[in-house]
């Protein structure tokens, strides 16, 4: 039946839709907090690729599979929580906040280190 046998591609499609729908509105600053449409479209678009993956056999199965993988990961990068809305305590050019932090060899390394000079600091947000 072509209808059963298209929609595996379909599934997985719908899933990559979903995904690029909420990638597109990352730079709009239009996010939802809550993207329960995005989750649902793509849990009905793996179902819909489990469905349709018995038809097409093993590339049915792959195709499923992945469908299932990408809403999975979407779910799972939710999950890692959001970034702290407000505004930032300093400005560019402004001076730097006092600070004390370790570096790779446990030595300490203060704001103190960094006066009198032109640097750039790079935050990274992280779970080590």
């Amino acid at each position: 039946n072509i209808l059963m046998a298209s929609l595996a591609p379909l599934g997985l499609l719908v899933v990559v839709g979903a995904w690029l729908h909420y990638l597109s509105l990352i730079p709009k600053e239009a996010v939802p907090e809550h993207p329960h449409g995005h989750k649902l479209t793509m849990g009905l678009g793996s179902g819909i690729a489990i469905v349709g993956a018995p038809t097409l056999g093993i590339p049915g199965m792959i195709l499923a599979a992945s469908a299932v993988g990408f809403a999975l990961f979407f779910i799972y990068l939710l999950r890692e929580g959001p970034l702290p809305d407000g505004a930032p305590s300093f400005e560019v050019g402004g001076p730097i906040p006092d600070f004390t932090v370790r570096d790779g060899h446990g030595k300490a390394f203060t704001k103190a280190d960094l006066d009198s000079q032109r640097i750039l600091l790079k935050f990274f947000r992280g779970h080590w």
